[in-house]
Order: C-alpha cells, then structure tokens, then sequence
C-alpha cells in the first residue's frame, strides 16, 4: 500500500510539472511579456483612429536640427464616416469647400476612418469652420516630406513591403511591428538606418471611441491623442548644412548640370553638401523609376568613376615627398610620347609648376614611372584612394576599386586613366589633405542617432587621421594647384577677392573617348581653408570649361559677403 501510494504521488508531481508549470509560465508570459501588446489589440478594436503623420518613422536634421525631408505640418480633413449621419448633405457642402467632385467625397465617406489628400487653404478652413459636420474635423497632419527635400540621392526613399518573406525578415531583423503594404527604406540612409528610424507607435492620432455597432460612446466620444515621444524611433542628426545643400543644388539645377558636387568642411572631414543629378522628390519616386530608363537614381558622389588629371595632386605630391622633383623642375614635353599632350598650343620646357597648371599629361607620365607601380599606389592609399568608408554611411565598397592593376598600367595611371577609380568623396577627401597640411581625415556623413525628445544615443566621432606627406610638401603642392587657378586651366574657377587652389581633370570612363567627365577640385580661401568642393560634370567638355565655372559660382555663394 505505501508503494502504491508514493507511486501515486510521483504521478502527481509528474502531470503538475508536465502541465501545470508550462501553463503557468504561458500566462506569465501572456499578462507580464505580452500583456501590452493585447491591450493594445483590445483599445484598437473599440476605437476607430486616424493617426496624424504620414509615416512612423524618425526625422533626418541637418548639423543644425533643421529636417532635410523639409518635413512640416499640413491642415488637413479627418473623416470618421461611420459617424457621418447626412451623408448625402455633408458630401455636397465638403464638395463645394474644397473644390472636389461630390461623386469622390461621396466615395471617401463609404470608405475607412482617414485624412483627406488637399492641403487646406485659409479660407478652406474659415468656411469648414462655420459647418457642424458630424464625423468630420479639421486637424494638423504631420508630413514627413515637404516640397523641397535636399539630398534626396543620399537619404534615399521609402516603398512598399511587397511580400510575406520580406516582410518576415523586417520583423526578424528590427524587432519592430509591420504589415503587408507598409512603407519601409529602399535606399540611401533610409534603407541603411530603417531599425533605427522606424517607429513602434504614432506620436499623434485622433480617435472615436466607438461601441461594438460602431456608435460613439457618450462621454468618450472623439479624443486628441498625443503620446509624446516614440521610445522606439530614432531621429538622424547629418553632418550636412542645409544652407550649403540648397545652395549646391540650386547652382546644380541652374546649370542644369548631371553628375556630382561634394562640400566638405575643411579640416575636420565633416561632409557639408552631397548632391547628384539626376534626383527625384522621395514621394513621388514611382513616376520618376517608372520614367527613367535605367529605374534608378543612384547617390553619385560614391560612385566610382576615373579621375582623370584630378589625380595628378598625388603623383606630384609622392614626387616631391620622395624627393625625384621640385616644383621649379625643368621638363621637356615630348608632344605625344609616351601618351598624348592634351595641351593644345605647342610647348616644350616648363617646371613642374608649370605642367601642373596647363595639365602636361607627358610630364606627369614621366614623374609616375620614376615613382613605379608600387609609390603611386602607396600615395594613392595614403591619400585615402583605396578607402570608401564615409562614417555613418555603410554603403557597400564598389570591389572595381582595384589598386594592384595599377601594375598593369602605370602610363596612365600616372594621368588618373586605366585602372585608376575614385569617387567623388574620395576625391575631396584628397583634396581636403592638401589644405590640412598633408594630413588625410576620413569623411563623416553621420554625427549622431537621437530619441525623438533629444537624447543622443549614439555618436560618430570625427574620422580617423594619418599624415599622408609632409606639412611642407602640402605646402608646394598647394603653390602649384593656386597656379592652376591664376594661370592653367582652372582660370575659371578663380574668384576676385578670394585665393583659389584646386585642379581640373577630363576623364574618359572606360576610354569612351567620345565622352568625357568633366572635374574640378579645390579650396578657399588658401590662407585659411574653410570649404573644399569636388564637381563632377557627366558628358561635359573639360574639367576647365564644364567644371570650374560651378565651382565658383558655388564658392562665391558660400564666400562672406562684402559690407
């Protein structure tokens, strides 16, 4: 009998933890873990709401808070149209208002809870205020973009979660809440940053407060919802300046120019302006892929393309710094041995300066074979050329960027032709080392991610530096690409009142002869360098002609103005 009966009590103790501990832990599980997310569920199936923005989602500020997505607030209609009881006469008054077929205010008011599309204008909103609608308000509506969104080709846009496996890994991958349909980041720092910037709840709603017949509940009734700060979504604080973005882009349009202008401010690496052409306004990005022929509008400053004379500021740096020339260097130009001169009047002896100006390819030829192979790549790397990294900007590094081929051919890649490939950034960051006294600094794109009420939750500190040659060096180097300015072909990238040091290059990508990218890379003013800006002309004629002149109508705009 006593072994029947401890059998009996082991049984008991087996099916209690077999069963009564998991359950117990389910409902744990249930009321502690996902006790909000079901109360949640219950409040949205008794309310009919309208939420007050156009996406969940962060802002993206510019170093100074102001938002690049030109994000503003509309006023806008709010329909509850199950609330709506003369539909028949609120649809012929909202018709007349806001100048709309009664035909489509009559369909809106059979369909779900929502905002209406036009944006209200000051007598719109007087007339809607002296109307007793029932079902029918007038509220702000937050729009995340606005008519001028900057940068666009860098921010990248928003589409729709087209299918269960993508959304699936969403949900896997930011541990956040979508649906079928939901918009989400398809490419620049939208894409990069959608877990940061995706929102778990609205921050701003209205709500009807309904009964199971869809009635409203007396006392309850329509309330304003203001949630304060969505602890889930992140805004994105840029290094850009708007100011300087919306003037590269205005100067871009006016020349109605394609290809690529970099800002950067010169010394810490901070990147100030990047714009492309061609672009696109991110809420419209359907009509403008559905248009273009290549269904993309790719972020060109990242691009590589080849440099063409451009690169020439590193082979005479690594010249000078090995000490094979000076800038007072006597040289012959041979015409058309071992490359072509792309110098159209004939010329014969001239110091490194001096082909530095007028662009002897010859010369520059010359000065990469005393170097070899092996210097041309090391400057290369010390100048940052084998580097794509902008900090905050993890886009994925273009494996054409191939320095070992500079074995293969290093006639012309002493001319930055053949395998030699650089971007836009790069190209500035380059720069940007003669005018930090031969001191490279990695670009930066991104400062910081923030809560929505401000608190900094991650910083991305200034890039990391090296010296790539010596102060003195920069310091020739930097006498010459003046002389480039005041004498050689960048004459037209001069400004009255102000030194100028840069270089221009003519690129033919891929040895297309019959086309040519047009470059020109400076920065001002020399005596104490601010800014550094890179132009890139696609299908131009010279980097002199095409390039030089945006250069400086973009400095002489960033340039104080005379009292």
């Amino acid at each position: 009998m006593d072994y029947l009966r401890e059998k009996r009590i082991v049984w008991v103790f087996v099916l209690f933890f077999a069963f009564f501990i998991p359950l117990m832990y389910r409902l744990g599980h249930i009321q502690l873990v996902k006790g909000g997310e079901f109360a949640r569920r219950a409040w949205e199936q008794r309310t009919q709401r309208v939420v007050l923005e156009s996406n969940e989602r962060g802002n993206i500020y510019d170093r100074n808070l102001r938002s690049l997505l030109d994000s503003h607030y509309q006023m806008r209609v709010v329909a509850f149209p199950s609330l709506v009881a003369d539909k028949a006469g609120t649809s012929r008054v909202l018709a007349s208002i806001l100048g709309v077929s009664q035909d489509e205010v009559a369909r809106r008011l059979n369909d779900k809870p929502a905002y209406w599309p036009e944006e209200l204008t000051r007598e719109q909103l007087q007339r809607l205020a002296g109307q007793e609608l029932h079902g029918i308000m007038v509220r702000p509506l937050h729009l995340r973009y606005g008519h001028r969104p900057l940068a666009t080709n860098t921010l990248g846009y928003l589409g729709k979660i087209a299918s269960k496996a993508e959304l699936g890994e969403l949900r896997k991958t930011t541990q956040k809440r979508y649906g079928l349909g939901d918009l989400v980041g398809r490419g620049g720092l939208e894409y990069y940053y959608e877990a940061q910037l995706k929102g778990t709840r609205p921050e701003k709603a209205v709500i009807a407060n309904v009964n199971a017949n869809g009635q409203l509940i007396k006392g309850l009734g329509i309330e304003n919802i203001d949630q304060g700060s969505d602890p889930g979504r992140n805004n994105l604080v840029l290094t850009l300046d708007k100011d300087i973005q919306g003037l590269v882009e205005d100067t871009m349009d006016r020349w109605q120019m394609r290809g690529a202008v970099v800002v950067m401010d010169a010394g810490t690496g901070d990147l100030l302006a990047l714009a492309s052409r061609p672009t696109y306004k991110p809420d419209k990005v359907k009509e403008y892929l559905d248009l273009n022929e290549d269904k993309m509008f790719l972020d060109q400053t990242i691009l590589l393309t080849e440099p063409g004379s451009v690169f020439k500021v590193v082979v005479a740096a690594a010249a000078l710094e090995e000490g094979l020339a000076r800038p007072e260097s006597r040289y012959q130009c041979l015409g058309n041995s071992p490359v072509p001169c792309n110098v159209a009047k004939p010329h014969s002896d001239h110091s490194l300066a001096e082909a530095m100006a007028v662009s002897c390819n010859p010369v520059f030829v010359r000065l990469g074979l005393a170097l070899g192979a092996e210097r041309i790549v090391e400057y290369a790397r010390r100048f940052g050329l084998d580097n794509q990294k902008v900090i905050g900007y993890p886009y994925e590094a273009d494996k054409r960027q191939n320095w070992a081929k500079v074995q293969d051919d290093p006639v012309n890649s002493s001319i930055g032709q053949g395998p030699v490939l650089a971007t836009p950034v790069q190209i500035t960051a380059m720069l940007n080392t003669i005018a930090n006294k031969g001191i490279y600094i990695e670009p930066r794109l991104v400062r910081e991610l923030r809560t929505t009420d401000g608190n900094v939750v991650k910083h991305f500190p200034l890039g990391v530096s090296h010296r790539a040659v010596s102060a003195a060096t920069a310091r020739k180097v930097e006498d010459m690409l003046v002389g480039v300015t005041l004498r050689g072909t960048g004459r037209k990238a001069a400004m009255a009142n102000v030194q100028v040091a840069g270089k221009t290059g003519s690129a033919q990508p891929g040895n297309a002869k019959e086309t040519t990218n047009a470059w020109f890379s400076g920065y001002f003013p020399v005596e104490k360098p601010k800014y550094v800006i890179t132009v890139l002309v696609q299908k131009g004629t010279t980097g002199g002609e095409s390039a030089a002149p945006i250069f400086r109508d973009i400095a002489q705009g960033l340039s104080p103005k005379p009292q």
